[in-house]
């Protein structure tokens, strides 16, 4: 469940709901689905999570302090940006040094 909410597969992640997989399992990194899909910012799958009362991991809520579901969304979202300016401006970087005029 946790790769469906990684790679976007709302059809599987859909089936696995509809067949009863459990919404609190940890993938063997201990990332569970909701941790996963607030990281990538799939707020549907959030949305879904939560009405099955998933729940973020308890080492994840301490490190992060995500004291609520809104609080880990945000967080997985700010650290989404953060990793996407990161590697758009290292691109910017690269291309003005190897493409100089």
């Amino acid at each position: 469940m946790v790769q469906c909410c990684i790679n976007n597969a709302e059809a599987m992640f859909s089936l696995l709901l509809e067949s009863g997989a459990d919404v609190n399992a940890l993938d063997s990194e201990h990332w569970s689905p909701l941790h996963a899909a607030a990281a990538c910012g799939r707020v549907t799958f959030c949305e879904a999570l939560c009405e099955r009362s998933a729940s973020v991991p308890f080492w994840f809520s301490h490190i992060f302090r995500a004291d609520s579901f809104i609080h880990s969304l945000i967080l997985g979202l700010w650290w989404m940006l953060t990793i996407n300016f990161a590697i758009n401006y290292s691109r910017t970087l690269t291309t003005k040094i190897c493409f100089k005029d």
